[in-house]
């Protein structure tokens, strides 16, 4: 073996155990991460208009290994917030949740969850009936149903 191959092969073995850290650091809830999560729920309702959809997303990329009750809760508040408040951007929601199946779940498992109030649930549901973006019926008929 050749010193350039000896190089080579030290260098893929550390990018691996990087890799495989990083993947450990986002695949457990610690305290620490949780507590994090638990703030980031209270601060996501507070999301601009402009820029909710891609702050939603990035916390959802960030905290997603968190589901634990008031985490969970905390989720299903900011979400149904933002989509009553900012209903006009949903089309931009739809995009990201086209695009990543995980997330569609996340945000319909959350956006109608027991955690909401049935009034905030109902308002939902009414903006779909009535509101619902040009070419978004499928979103509008799975947040009605």
């Amino acid at each position: 073996m050749t010193i350039k191959t000896s190089i080579l092969l030290v260098i893929f073995a550390l990018i691996v155990v990087v890799v495989a850290q990083t993947e450990s650091k986002t695949t457990t809830c610690t305290p620490k991460i949780a507590k994090k999560a638990l703030r980031e729920t209270h601060r996501l309702q507070k999301a601009a208009p402009a820029v909710w959809v891609n702050t939603l997303y990035d916390s959802y990329k960030k905290y997603k290994v968190c589901e634990e009750e008031s985490i969970e809760a905390g989720y299903s508040t900011a979400i149904n917030t933002l989509m009553r408040k900012n209903w006009k951007t949903t089309p931009k929601l739809v995009k990201y949740m086209q695009n990543d199946t995980q997330f569609n779940e996340f945000i319909f498992s959350h956006a109608l969850s027991e955690h909401n109030s049935i009034e905030d649930i109902e308002s939902l549901k009414k903006l779909a009936t009535e509101k619902c973006p040009k070419g978004q019926q499928d979103f509008c008929k799975k947040i009605i149903e």
